[in-house]
């Protein structure tokens, strides 16, 4: 019971791709989220100075 291996998943090169991309994307999104996130505050800072 305990000691048997999961049963093995068929391999597919071509969705294995399509979710690495995905994830990709993913962190592309998050990554210039992030840096519109820091502009827009640094953005208000000057403003604030002016």
């Amino acid at each position: 019971m305990g000691n048997q291996p999961p049963p093995k998943q068929n391999y597919n090169p071509l969705q294995e791709k399509q979710k690495i991309e995905i994830a990709c994307m993913k962190v592309k999104y998050h990554l210039e989220l992030q840096r519109d996130r820091r502009l827009s505050q640094a953005n208000n800072k000057e403003k604030q100075l002016i």
